[in-house]
Order: structure tokens, then sequence, then C-alpha cells
């Protein structure tokens, strides 16, 4: 595996990851900060998103910030 196609892997599995803790009800805003500052990161709005686990969990942290303000 080359060092680009590694960096892919750990985005992707960080991403589901995040997407995981952010979909748990008892959802820290701890894990929240962690996840804005993993999208903020990789440049990720959450305004144009993608079809891939990035993207999902933009759009997965926008929904969150709607519901907990």
């Amino acid at each position: 595996m080359n060092p680009a196609d590694l960096e892919t892997a750990l985005h992707n599995r960080l991403a589901v990851l995040l997407m995981d803790k952010l979909e748990d009800p008892e959802c820290t805003a701890g894990w929240a900060q962690v996840a804005r500052g993993f999208l903020n990161d990789n440049k990720v709005s959450g305004l144009d998103v993608e079809t891939d686990q990035v993207a999902e969990l933009a759009a997965k942290y926008s929904e969150l910030r709607l519901k907990h303000g």
C-alpha cells in the first residue's frame, strides 16, 4: 500500500468511526468537536456534499449542529 492509499484508508476509517459516534444518542460534545476538527482539517464545509465517508460525516455533523444548536 502506497502512502496515498494509506492516507485515504485512514481518513475513511476515521470518518466511519466519527459517524458511528455522532449517531450514538449518548454522543458527547467532545466527539462533536473532534468531528468538527476532522472536517476542518480536511477542508470540508458540509455545504458541497460528495458521496464518500468524509462527506457523510459532514452531513451528519450538520444535522447534529441543527439538532443541538
